[in-house]
């Protein structure tokens, strides 16, 4: 990705500076599945973006394509990050959100790895939007 934001750094110690903030990336479809009752479900409309800065990865959802649908309630769903992380990722935090403006569906963080997490989702069917950051 080119990196052209014109933050820059001299970390190196150096006469010369470096940019060390990427552009974002174009929004990415990426796999969503969950599980409730034995029942596995696919879901194709949640998208995610990327940058770096420096040595960081940091992924988001993307709603730019509209609010995903709605996981059910007491679900576990898998949400695999748009590209890979190079180690565990440092930070994962959810969010959730029912279309209709109900009521609240908490999502608790269960796994974390370098491509993807799981969540539970609480007592109502939520969309589950996520902000991460990790090595690069």
């Amino acid at each position: 990705m080119a990196n052209n934001s014109n933050f820059s750094s001299n970390f190196s110690n150096t006469t010369s500076y470096i940019d060390i903030l990427s552009s974002r990336s174009d929004s990415i479809n990426i796999l969503v599945t969950s599980q409730s009752g034995g029942t596995t479900t696919t879901y194709t409309n949640y998208y995610a973006r990327y940058f770096y800065l420096g040595n960081l990865l940091i992924q988001f959802s993307d709603i730019a394509n509209g609010i995903p649908t709605e996981i059910p309630k007491q679900a576990t769903a898998t949400i695999y990050f748009p590209i890979s992380f190079s180690g565990k990722p440092y930070c994962v935090m959810l969010t959730s959100g029912q279309s209709d403006g109900g009521g609240n569906s908490p999502a608790t963080l269960n796994t974390i790895n370098n491509n993807r997490f799981t969540c539970n989702i609480g007592n109502n069917d939520a969309s589950i939007l996520f902000f991460a950051i990790g090595p690069r």
